[in-house]
């Protein structure tokens, strides 16, 4: 949360995006939306501070990443960057990045998607959570409307 503060602060009012030599004047345009996903990410960080569910943390991620996707859409759209005389092909790295940054995104989303359709199917999010089996070799149950662990009893 606090990095996002900062990172508002920095681009928007000190030293500000001018400051940045390889940012042109086409960089306004992609503004708006790199600071919507500032605020949404502040946003769902609070939220998912307040209340700790996985599905509620499925759809904040969901959220982000959508918001995300929208930015590297724009900045690809805009390209804000000027590069000058520059002998290395930064236009062409930037835009492979920015590509990969897309699809992340686009993945984080469908992997989400299938998360949150798991918890409303009453299945745990993934195999296992990352949890290893306990002494007896049985994974605990989580409960798909709280996203928490209970010990199954199989006694």
């Amino acid at each position: 949360m606090l990095s996002t503060v900062v990172f508002f602060w920095l681009t928007n009012i000190w030293p500000g995006w001018q400051a940045l030599p390889f940012l042109d004047s086409a960089t306004p345009q992609v503004l708006g939306i790199f600071n919507a996903s500032l605020i949404v990410s502040a946003a769902v960080n609070l939220a998912n501070a307040a209340v700790d569910l996985r599905w509620f943390r499925t759809v904040g991620e969901i959220a982000t990443s959508i918001v995300g996707l929208s930015v590297f859409t724009r900045i690809w759209t805009v390209f804000p960057f000027d590069f000058g005389n520059s002998t290395f092909d930064w236009p062409l790295v930037v835009r492979i990045l920015l590509v990969l940054a897309c699809i992340g995104c686009a993945i984080s989303i469908l992997m989400q998607f299938v998360i949150l359709l798991r918890l409303a199917w009453g299945m745990p999010a993934g195999s296992h959570e990352g949890r290893a089996p306990s002494r007896t070799g049985h994974h605990g149950h989580v409960n798909p409307r709280t996203g928490v662990e209970h010990a199954r009893n199989r006694g």
